[in-house]
């Protein structure tokens, strides 16, 4: 499978945000209420936040890409951008999802390879990412990638309260708490990644 990995511009916005509402609803809607994913999605996935995502300095999502369709994405964030901790020093996966055509393929350990390079270069503290309690296979996944769980963290889908599992990598690297001064975007176009 000949998959073409790169950071998301803004010209991508309509192509990521369709493809991001539909594999969202068709990954969570069989375990979830109809009103409770239509309201999340409806303040989730807007046009406006998602442009704000992509502009932001200290975030960068990377596309999957099988030719010219999108197989996949993630999400990546530094510092104030990310979500939930705020930690200085530690890198969030926000997102990963791969198109259900694309499991099986490796595609997700592809993507996670990928942050792990990206770590190894920046050299933070830690990984992290939130993931539900009820998504067994990612948390499979994540744990074979040497992830484990922290702590838990309430996530609101609509009107109903989840918990999602706070999972985190140690680094194989040495951390260094001095990043470059730079964007996380300006630092990986400066390395080529």
């Amino acid at each position: 499978m000949d998959i073409t990995l790169r950071p998301a511009e803004l010209a991508d916005l309509d192509m990521l945000l369709e493809f991001a509402r539909d594999i969202f609803y068709s990954t969570f809607i069989v375990q979830n209420d109809e009103a409770d994913m239509r309201a999340y999605m409806e303040q989730a996935f807007t046009q406006e936040r998602w442009r704000n995502e992509l502009e932001a300095p200290d975030s960068v999502f990377y596309l999957a890409l099988a030719g010219t369709d999108l197989a996949g994405y993630m999400k990546l964030n530094l510092g104030e951008a990310q979500t939930e901790l705020k930690e200085q020093y530690a890198l969030e996966i926000e997102r990963i999802y791969v198109a259900a055509a694309y499991q099986g393929r490796s595609l997700a350990s592809r993507l996670m390879d990928h942050t792990l390079k990206i770590a190894a270069h920046i050299r933070p503290e830690f990984v992290w990412l939130g993931v539900w309690e009820h998504n067994a296979r990612a948390i499979r996944f994540y744990e074979k990638n040497g992830f484990s769980t922290f702590d838990r963290h309430v996530f609101m889908l609509g009107k109903q309260q989840q918990t999602d599992l706070m999972m985190k990598k140690e680094p194989e690297w040495k951390p260094e708490k001095a990043f470059s001064g730079q964007s996380f975007k300006a630092m990986l176009r400066e390395a080529g990644l």
